[in-house]
């Protein structure tokens, strides 16, 4: 080991227990890794439930137009001066084609379809062909003022078989992509992303529990889409030290070896339990927690 590797780990061992003791008086705190959606099944279902009850000014949230005035400046720029006294929102709303619109949102004259991908799930064939179909009927005496919103995960855009190539010209005012968090393709780029929506109508919510239940949703997606947990302040703290003088090379070095250090020190903790945790697919050291 060259003595920069040697120096770096010192610089670590000597750091640790002061980060995992501060650690853990936080967690005990702030709670800093609990969500309350990780609870639950949150699939596409419920974060269309979330979603709707967020738009919706009359729900239970408090906050009337709000986060609707939001969500429309993001997604239809052109509809800003649209009055927002007369909304009705559904999920799985159901079409004349037995399909189910995720989130139907009616403003006024204006009939929005949200398709909500936030699990990737794959599209059917036509499904977003019929959607349109749908909102269009819908709209049909109200000079068209319909639109439908495709949330992929990261800005996905539908596939052939559910959005044929032949149809796109004749909706293409009435599509918009959206994405769950920002993201942008070379050929197209979202028209707006729902994890930006979610940070703007957590600084303009005035009740501090449909704040916090903001935040926790916002980061419950991070966390689900980017595999973004809440800050680690041990690894922060030791990335930020290895990024010091002569430390990167070391920390690169050591980072090389992660594979052999593990299975070293699983031998050096669990001894002749190696085998059964091999087998039970063990990978994690978990550090060992202290009694309160």
């Amino acid at each position: 080991m060259t003595n920069n590797a040697a120096e770096f780990l010192k610089q670590v061992a000597i750091l640790l227990p002061t980060l995992r003791a501060t650690e853990r008086k936080l967690d005990r705190e702030i709670a800093r890794q609990f969500n309350a959606f990780s609870l639950f099944n949150t699939n596409e279902n419920a974060s269309s439930r979330v979603l709707a009850f967020l738009l919706d000014p009359q729900e239970t949230h408090g906050q009337g137009t709000a986060f609707l005035c939001v969500f429309v400046r993001k997604f239809f720029p052109e509809w800003q001066k649209l009055p927002l006294g007369n909304v009705n929102v559904l999920v799985e709303y159901s079409t004349e084609e037995s399909r189910r619109i995720d989130v139907y949102l009616k403003i006024g004259d204006h009939h929005i379809g949200i398709e909500n991908k936030f699990r990737g799930a794959s599209d059917q064939r036509n499904q977003v062909l019929d959607y349109l179909k749908e909102l269009e009927k819908k709209a049909k005496e109200k000079e068209n003022k319909f639109s439908l919103i495709y949330l992929g995960t990261k800005g996905e855009k539908p596939s052939y078989e559910s959005y044929p190539q032949l149809e796109r010209g004749r909706y293409k005012d009435h599509f918009i992509l959206g994405s769950w968090i920002p993201f942008s393709h070379e050929e197209d780029t979202p028209a707006g992303d729902i994890l930006s929506w979610l940070e703007e109508c957590i600084k303009d919510c005035q009740a501090d529990n449909v704040r916090w239940f903001l935040k926790q949703f916002a980061s419950y997606v991070r966390n689900e889409i980017l595999g973004k947990r809440e800050a680690d302040m041990t690894n922060e703290t030791i990335i930020n030290l290895a990024l010091k003088d002569d430390n990167l090379e070391a920390a690169l070095r050591i980072a090389d070896c992660r594979e052999e250090l593990i299975a070293v020190a699983v031998r050096i903790r669990y001894g002749d339990r190696l085998a059964v945790c091999g087998l039970l697919g063990w990978a994690r050291i978990e550090p060992e927690r202290e009694p309160l």
